[in-house]
């Protein structure tokens, strides 16, 4: 139910792809979209993290003992290979990857240390727009007193 067609061996080493367009659907909402990016040793590393709420309840009520809600995997890091002009972003720079959202840059990006021979990818924070999933992905359950998950 996306907008194209796409067939594609889905294994490292892919040198191609084969796409038709789907003209007559118009649920946008449901369009796969493509982001791709030409293969170039100019190319960035860079490294996207995105934070999830340290607590998973939204109001706590008075009897409630907040340590029954911490979440305990509220990091979440994701690779990424960027064009070359990530290599210009400074620390601070608040920058906006597209159909991602914005992202503040942590620390930049810096080529292939004299050293290590590996280059340093930008780090980039997620900023979170307000939105809430409806049932957050990484949601823990409250525990009970003997520490296992309710249910």
């Amino acid at each position: 139910s996306s907008g194209i067609n796409a067939e594609w061996p889905l294994r490292p080493g892919v040198t191609g792809l084969t796409l038709s367009p789907r003209l007559d659907n118009t649920d946008f909402k449901k369009t796969v979209k493509l982001t791709w990016l030409c293969d170039k040793p100019q190319n960035v590393g860079a490294v996207a993290v995105h934070y999830d709420n340290l607590i998973s309840k939204a109001v706590l009520g008075k009897d409630e003992d907040y340590k029954s809600y911490i979440g305990h995997e509220t990091e979440f890091e994701t690779e990424l290979v960027g064009d070359p002009c990530l290599a210009e972003v400074k620390k601070g720079d608040i920058i906006q990857l597209q159909r991602k959202g914005y992202y503040i840059c942590d620390s930049p990006y810096q080529p292939a240390s004299e050293f290590t021979g590996l280059p340093m990818p930008c780090m980039l924070i997620n900023i979170p727009d307000g939105r809430m999933q409806q049932v957050p992905k990484t949601m823990l359950p409250p525990l009970t007193s003997n520490g296992s998950a309710k249910t």
